[in-house]
């Protein structure tokens, strides 16, 4: 929900509750519609549980000489080949610095088998968050995904696009709001179907 945080802060999403003669808000719950409603405007609402997608780049698997992995030792394998390829300014996946804690998360989930949250209650020790921090250091270490360092100044998608990186990251949004954008914005965002309303 990061994303919802960062709009509503610089209010670009417009106030649901001006179109419910459009949207019958009563289909909502009230603990839902709560949890969007900020200063009074109602931002979003929900639609679908959220997830993550993974998008491969086969082309730039191929370009550098690696095959896309399906255990993490070829996706180290893979790293070797992309740090090797041209400059080293390629990657086996290309994310920004929040996707990495869900890359933790997600490694933390899949070796121990608990939610990260249940009853609003973090199930992960600090021993074991540290594992999973040291876990995301060594992907930077091996040459799977940028440090912070190297990646300033690029946008994981751009990066992906520029065929630089064999895999990026998507979020499924879990709630819809309409964006109220500079008009250049929407065109591009619209043209990209990066929005779906």
């Amino acid at each position: 929900m990061d994303w919802f945080c960062l709009l509503t802060q610089r209010r670009y999403l417009y106030d649901l509750n001006k179109v419910s003669n459009i949207i019958d808000l009563s289909n909502y719950d009230d603990s839902d519609k709560a949890f969007y409603t900020v200063n009074g405007a109602l931002q979003a609402l929900p639609i679908a549980n959220t997830g993550r997608g993974f998008i491969w780049n086969k082309t730039t698997y191929d370009k550098v000489g690696a095959k896309i992995p399906t255990t993490l030792d070829e996706l180290y394998e893979a790293g070797e080949k992309f740090a090797a390829y041209e400059d080293g300014s390629y990657y086996p996946f290309a994310c920004a610095d929040y996707v990495k804690v869900h890359l933790m998360i997600y490694y933390l989930q899949c070796k121990y088998g608990r939610d990260w949250i249940k009853d609003n209650a973090l199930q992960y020790s600090k021993e074991e968050i540290a594992e999973g921090l040291n876990f995301i250091k060594e992907l930077e270490d091996r040459h799977i995904i940028p440090d912070s360092e190297s990646w300033q100044g690029k946008a994981p998608l751009n990066f992906w696009r520029q065929a630089r990186a064999g895999l990026t990251a998507l979020t499924a949004a879990p709630c819809a709001g309409i964006p109220i954008l500079p008009s250049m914005w929407m065109r591009s965002l619209t043209a990209k179907l990066w929005w779906a309303i």
